[in-house]
């Protein structure tokens, strides 16, 4: 299954990846977020809420 392919206007370079390929040959899986993706998203949650300016913004 092909997955992630890169926008096709994006200029691309020699060994520049563009895609990934899911060994896992399960089509269900182009349509979730992976464990990674989940813990990248939440730690860019957590520092974004961290910050006071933020915060007093939320009340």
């Amino acid at each position: 299954v092909l997955r992630g392919l890169i926008h096709r206007q994006v200029t691309v370079t020699p060994g520049m990846k563009i895609g990934d390929l899911d060994p896992r040959s399960d089509r269900r899986a182009c349509f979730t977020i992976s464990d990674k993706a989940l813990a990248v998203g939440g730690g860019a949650l957590e520092a974004v809420l961290s910050a006071e300016a933020v915060r007093q913004q939320l009340k």
